[in-house]
């Protein structure tokens, strides 16, 4: 795929954040997009921007996290365009809060969001994507590298999704589908940027240190990227590459860091 070029592609949690600009860069290179998210109306504000741009896009809102709803989102995209040739699969939530403090069902809140909010698109998916070659593109973070304290939940959901990807790369590696994983670092959020509280509030997220922050363009375009490529691996930023070899080689300088930074 090296141009999305009319192409059809789904990205998940698409209705804000990097999902959004994914979406837009998407259509902006001339893809024929399906944008996805939870929250109706926020989706519905998100597809009137597509609009006023003169962009096309169909919006569906599911929850990925529901098998049914996953299948009537993909059986919507089939019947409007009869194909389906690529999923970047990004929607999930973030927490935190110290374990023992958290409520058990905001904790699987947070987990189902990445691990099942990823599966289950690739389920319903999968034969479609096979048959035109198709690409899986898995938004991870950093916190698919190394447990974080205050993040369990979080980073439970990033890591699981790895081996997701490692055993999907080895059972579909002669159906001609594509997974890629993407490990993001720091992107400047959108003002509204939420999180999980510990007992499964959505609560504004805290402002974080902005000269590490990337803008959200420019790693939509890191993703799209990595699908039309069908690279196989990435962490974005000289920073986050640092972290990732720092996690691999360097355990002992790892949680001196973490030890410092979470004050643990």
């Amino acid at each position: 795929m090296k141009s999305v070029q009319g192409k059809v592609i789904l990205v998940t949690g698409s209705s804000r954040g990097i999902g959004k600009a994914t979406a837009f860069e998407l259509a902006k290179q001339g893809a024929r997009v399906v944008i996805n998210g939870k929250n109706s109306d926020r989706l519905q504000k998100t597809k009137e921007e597509f609009d006023s741009q003169g962009l096309s896009c169909l919006a569906i809102a599911a929850d990925v996290t529901s098998i049914d709803e996953c299948q009537s989102m993909i059986d919507q995209i089939i019947s409007n365009y009869g194909q389906l040739d690529g999923l970047i699969a990004n929607a999930g939530l973030t927490m935190e809060s110290n374990f023992e403090d958290t409520d058990p069902k905001a904790f699987k809140l947070v987990f189902d969001s990445h691990l099942y909010g990823s599966i289950y698109p690739v389920k319903v998916s999968l034969s479609h994507l096979e048959k035109v070659g198709g690409s899986v593109v898995f938004i991870s973070s950093l916190a698919g590298l190394y447990g974080m304290p205050r993040f369990s939940a979080y980073c439970s959901g990033k890591m699981a999704l790895t081996a997701f990807w490692q055993s999907m790369r080895f059972e579909k590696r002669r159906s001609g589908i594509h997974f890629g994983l993407m490990h993001i670092c720091f992107v400047k959020n959108d003002a509204e940027k939420t999180l999980i509280d510990l007992n499964g509030k959505t609560t504004l997220m805290p402002p974080r240190p902005t000269r590490i922050q990337q803008p959200q363009e420019k790693i939509a375009r890191k993703i799209i990227n990595m699908m039309k490529y069908r690279r196989n691996r990435q962490v974005i930023s000289a920073y986050g590459k640092l972290y990732a070899f720092i996690a691999r080689y360097c355990r002992p300088l790892m949680n001196f860091f973490l030890n410092n930074y979470f004050k643990t």
